[in-house]
């Protein structure tokens, strides 16, 4: 952003990050796309990055499992319908979930320990963006709920995979029963 004489706050900055994944092919890009739309403005603000940059899946399914810690299943739901109606398999969206649960574990295991954000990054192996939204989001579970959403997740994977049932209403049942 320096480069091109553009500021960015750190807020709008950790937001811009969010959407990118951490993918520095993808951050080029989507620095590229908002120098573009601001044009000769100097300041980026977090409605350009809404506006200009659109989350991998792996940002709606931090978006999604930040409705669900908020228990706002409307928000929840539109996200969910969101990435069917942008051609997601519900299988895939179960895997994203399941590994998103599974780091969601993990950072709550680490910071019951004591660890710093820094330290969880570190050890982890993640962007501190990356552990400072799952630090908020585990607010909001306890490590129980979190260990139960995993395995429920891992079951009603097995349960689609064996034909037991549908993989789009498994997936609603789960995000429905963790989001309220």
């Amino acid at each position: 952003f320096n480069s091109e004489n553009k500021k960015i706050s750190r807020d709008t900055l950790n937001l811009f990050l969010s959407k990118t994944d951490g993918d520095m092919y993808m951050v080029s890009n989507e620095i590229a796309k908002l120098v573009s739309y601001v044009g000769e403005r100097e300041e980026i603000v977090n409605k350009d990055v809404e506006e200009v940059c659109h989350a991998p899946i792996t940002g709606k399914i931090f978006d999604m499992t930040d409705a669900m810690s908020q228990k706002n299943k409307k928000r929840t739901m539109e996200l969910y319908y969101d990435l069917i109606a942008a051609k997601e398999s519900p299988t895939y969206i179960l895997t994203m979930l399941i590994r998103q649960f599974d780091i969601l574990l993990e950072v709550k295991e680490l910071s019951d320990k004591g660890y710093g954000m820094d330290m969880i990054s570190k050890e982890m192996q993640v962007h501190s963006f990356v552990v400072k939204k799952c630090l908020s989001q585990i607010r909001s579970f306890d490590k129980k709920t979190l260990k139960v959403a995993y395995k429920s997740s891992v079951r009603i994977m097995e349960r689609i995979r064996n034909g037991l049932i549908d993989e789009k209403i498994g997936v609603e049942i789960l995000l429905m029963r963790y989001s309220g």
